[in-house]
Parts: structure tokens; C-alpha cells; sequence
């Protein structure tokens, strides 16, 4: 368990050293292993053995650490951009539905002031029935806007509600863990 710890302590650099260092004291044992020994041969043969499987243990749990420090930390930082993506797209949306809004609002002052003008002036039947078309088409234009504003805000608001739905599901999934495991 000590291990554990002070292995995710160091950084990366440190692992691939004490592995090195494993695998460097395995080839030194390898090479002894395969030199012949004259004096009590058996006996130094078999603690070769006995001391070359604990090594490989050891290389074993530690490149086994190492691989799941690494998918661990590439599991978070895969989680890490989702969630930025997620916010960043979210925001992009609201400055959209901003946007569509403004532009929405901005079409029909500008058919109100139209028709203001057309009532002050009392302009001619021509004259009239072009500045209704340009207040029709205002508001025709207000009201797409409007529309598409409010399904950008519809879908921000899915995703947002969806990415609470998430993150409390990993809290609650998170207290399981915790609670199982003590």
C-alpha cells in the first residue's frame, strides 16, 4: 500500500526509473544466473530463481501501477474535455440565443417604428401598402429569430439539465464505491 502512494506521488519520470531499476537488477540476475558457479551451484542456482520471481512479481505490479496511473490520468483528462466541451458549447449557446434574441428585438422596433412613421405621415394607399409588407416582413423575421432562439435555449437547457443528471449519477455512483469499500 506504501507503494502505491509514494508512486502516484512521483512523477512519471520517477516510475520508468524504479522500473528500469527493476529490469536492470533482472538482467544482473539473468547473467549470474546463466554463469556457472562451481562452489555450492545448486543451492546458489535455486535463490537465483527465488529472487529472479520476486523480481518479476515486482515488475509485474509495478508496470501494472503504471498502466493504471496512466489510464486513470487519460481517463480524467477525456473526462476533463467533455466537460469543457459541454460548458464551452453551452456558452457558445447562450451567446447564440443572445444574439437571436437581440436581433429578434431589434426587427420589431424596427416595424413599430415603421408603423409609427406610417401613422404620423399618413401617407398615400401606395405608399402603405409597401411599408406594411416591410412591417410584415419585420415581423415575419422577428418571429423566426424569436423561434430559433428559443430552440438554441431548448437545447441548452437539455444539455445543462443532462450534464446535472450526470455529475449527481457519479456523486451517487461515488458514495456506493466509498460505502462498499469500507
Amino acid at each position: 500500500m506504501g507503494t502505491d502512494v509514494s508512486l502516484s506521488l512521483f512523477s512519471t519520470s520517477t516510475e520508468k526509473s524504479s522500473s528500469d531499476a527493476l529490469r536492470q537488477q533482472r538482467e544482473k540476475l539473468l547473467e549470474k544466473l546463466q554463469r556457472p558457479n562451481q562452489d555450492n551451484g545448486h543451492k546458489d542456482t535455486k535463490e537465483v530463481i527465488v529472487e529472479l520471481t520476486s523480481l518479476d512479481k515486482n515488475i509485474l505490479q509495478t508496470s501494472y501501477h503504471e498502466e493504471t496511473i496512466r489510464l486513470e490520468n487519460k481517463r480524467l483528462k477525456n473526462e476533463e474535455y467533455v466537460a469543457m466541451s459541454i460548458r464551452a458549447r453551452n456558452k457558445a449557446r447562450r451567446e447564440r440565443e443572445k444574439l437571436l434574441s437581440g436581433e429578434s428585438m431589434r426587427k420589431l422596433n424596427e416595424a413599430n417604428n415603421r408603423l409609427d412613421e406610417c401613422q404620423m405621415q399618413g401617407s398615400a394607399s401606395g405608399e402603405m401598402n409597401q411599408a406594411a409588407d416591410s412591417i410584415a416582413s419585420d415581423v415575419k423575421e422577428a418571429q423566426d429569430l424569436s423561434a430559433e432562439a428559443a430552440q438554441v435555449a431548448q437545447r441548452r437547457h437539455n444539455d445543462e439539465w443532462k450534464e446535472y443528471a450526470e455529475e449527481k449519477a457519479r456523486k451517487r455512483k461515488s458514495k456506493l464505491t466509498i460505502n462498499i469499500g469500507v
